[in-house]
This record gives structure tokens, C-alpha cells and sequence, in this order.
């Protein structure tokens, strides 16, 4: 499994763009103007009443394979009395951040941004983009983004671990069940068959379902852009039953 390539390009002709959304309160909107140096329409934060942390987010993106991101995007910012914090941060799983670049309170003419994405998200299944917004909502006049360009960069060449779980015993729900490799986790399908692309190297691979005894295989070879096969049964754990208990002195 080689790298997986990315490309994203957005120029928010409609807002939401397909599979983005935002958190935190309403101020993202659909800006008509072209502040930020492209063409109208763009994506705008506007003042309200409030105080917090807003984002703006992409789809969730497939990235596996890369060791960094390329990132290009045009901004803008009209300051009005300081107070907040702009970031452009990176998530593997929509609710831990890191901040990528951090911007103070200030004007920002228009301005196209290049930036190297290295994040630890990067590589990542479930890869996102947040332009984030923390402080008081009243304190800015706008933010706004447009023309949006994410690429792969650095090729990183990936091995795969797939097979097979098998619940013996009890009601189980096979595809609840844990396959994990290091930080990795994944789900087996209906038919209990689970993949996982990972970097070249050697990995203990568990199995795990509440109820059931875990089931280990030691010591897994990834070759680069070989499939290894890990296997798995894992057996219910009865409940005893009619126990007793004898107390003494």
C-alpha cells in the first residue's frame, strides 16, 4: 500500500461546501465579497455577542501514506479591537486539535498562505482541516477563506495487516470488536474480515470484544507494500455459575 494521494480544492461556491461543518456557534457564513483575494463568494466569520471557540471544518480526508501535507489558502482579516486568537489546526478524530499556525489579533491584508502540515494527524484516515476562531466574538470585523488547495507531499510507502475475527460463543457483535496495532484501531466488517495499512515494521495485533478473551498474535511483519495476515478467535467468557463463598476465621 503506497501513499493514498489527497486533493482538496474548495472555493466555497456554496456553504456549507459538501460534508464540512462548523462548531462552537453560527458565525461562519457564506461571505459574498472577495476580500480574501479570490472571486466571490468566500467563507466569512462575522462579529457577534459571544465569546468562545468556533471552527470551521472539512470532510474528514484520507491521508494515509503521507508524512506531510501541502496547504495553500487566501485570507483576510479586518480587526476591530483585539481579543481573540486565529489558528489553523489539524484533528485525527473531529474532537483533539493541534494547531498548525497560530495568528494574533491584527489586520491581514489579503494574503495566500503556503504551509507544511506535520502534524501527528497527518497519515490519518479520518484527517481534518479546522480554521479556528477563540476569543470574543465582537472583537473582529472579519475572517474570511477561500480557494483552498490540499496536496500530499513526502510519499510514504505503507504495508498492510488484514484477516479474519471469529466470535466462539455468547451474542457477540462481531463488528464492536477492537483490532488494534499500536495507536491504530479498526472494526471488522459483518463477515468479520479487518484491514489495517500501516508503516513497514513489526507489531503485536490484539483482538478484543468485551465478554471475550482477547486473542494476541506477537510480533507481525508489515513489508512495504505487502499484505501480512493476522487471524483471530476470540472465546466468550462464561459466567460460573451457583458459587459459594465460605468465610472463616
Amino acid at each position: 500500500v503506497s501513499q493514498v494521494p489527497v486533493f482538496l480544492e474548495e472555493h466555497f461556491d456554496t456553504f456549507l461546501p459538501a460534508d464540512w461543518y462548523i462548531e462552537g456557534g453560527n458565525n461562519w457564513q457564506e461571505g459574498t465579497t472577495n476580500n480574501a483575494g479570490g472571486t466571490p463568494p468566500e467563507a466569512q466569520f462575522y462579529y457577534t455577542n459571544g465569546e468562545g471557540i468556533q471552527r470551521l471544518i472539512t470532510m474528514p480526508i484520507v491521508t494515509s501514506g503521507s508524512a506531510t501535507l501541502d496547504l495553500e489558502f487566501k485570507h483576510f482579516v479586518s480587526d476591530f479591537s483585539g481579543g481573540y486568537v486565529l489558528r489553523l489546526e489539524t484533528s485525527a478524530d473531529g474532537e483533539n486539535w493541534n494547531t498548525v499556525e497560530e495568528w494574533p489579533a491584527a489586520d491581514i491584508p489579503a494574503t495566500t498562505e503556503n504551509i507544511i502540515i506535520d502534524t501527528p494527524d497527518v497519515g490519518s484516515e479520518t484527517f481534518q482541516l479546522a480554521w479556528t476562531y477563540d476569543g470574543n466574538f465582537w472583537n473582529i470585523n472579519w475572517w474570511c477563506i477561500d480557494d483552498v488547495y490540499l496536496q500530499s507531499d513526502n510519499p510514504q510507502v505503507l504495508g498492510s495487516i488484514a484477516g479474519n475475527v471469529e466470535l466462539t460463543g455468547g451474542t457477540g457483535d462481531i463488528t464492536q470488536c477492537d483490532v488494534s496495532v499500536g495507536n491504530y484501531v479498526v472494526h471488522p466488517d459483518n463477515n468479520g474480515n479487518y484491514s489495517i495499512s500501516i508503516e513497514p515494521g513489526n507489531y503485536d495485533v490484539t483482538a478484543s470484544l468485551f465478554g471475550y478473551t482477547a486473542d494476541i498474535a506477537s510480533d507481525v511483519e508489515v513489508l512495504p507494500n505487502e499484505t501480512s495476515t493476522a487471524d483471530f478467535t476470540i472465546l466468550f467468557m462464561e459466567i460460573p455459575n451457583n458459587l459459594s463463598a465460605m468465610v472463616t476465621e
